[in-house]
């Protein structure tokens, strides 16, 4: 078992490692699990490297699939997660945002973010990719403030 103490810091680790990464242009075309795989992953995987949290698994869409969950008669599996033996620790939303649904993309995200936490993730984070071809800045300063479950679901836009 990992304390939420613990898990607090590895989530917030990750989050500054994601924050400071310089992210590359994403490509025209690209999908959400290619996004998951060649960009986030890695970032998540480096940073408990770096930290030594060889005890905590990740898993990701386009690799080894994080394990549904089975609730309503519905499954949910978030594009990564981060898990110690049965106990879900962080679970990770990527959704890019496009010109053509982007309110519908980012409601979305949000929606399953939180909803991961509340199917027992102690954390949850949301990554917003914005490749639409007009940037709203304002929108960057009001999805980092936006925090939900007492900081333990939060949003970024990158």
């Amino acid at each position: 078992f990992i304390n939420e103490g613990q898990i607090s810091k590895v989530f917030n680790k990750i989050v500054a490692d994601l924050d400071s990464n310089n992210w590359e242009k994403i490509e025209p075309g690209r999908q959400e699990r290619w996004v998951t795989k060649h960009l986030v992953r890695p970032v998540v995987k480096n940073t408990l490297n770096n930290i030594g949290e060889s005890r905590l698994i990740l898993s990701s869409d386009g690799e080894v699939q994080p394990k549904q969950i089975n609730r309503f008669s519905m499954t949910f599996s978030p594009d990564l997660d981060i898990t110690f033996l049965n106990q879900r620790c962080i679970s990770f939303e990527v959704k890019l945002l496009r010109d053509n649904d982007a309110s519908g993309s980012m409601t979305k995200a949000i929606g399953q973010s939180i909803m991961y936490h509340e199917l027992g993730y102690s954390y949850s984070l949301c990554l917003l990719f914005d490749c639409r071809s007009k940037i709203n800045a304002s929108l960057v300063e009001f999805v980092h403030k936006k925090q939900y479950s007492n900081n333990r679901v939060k949003l970024r836009l990158y």
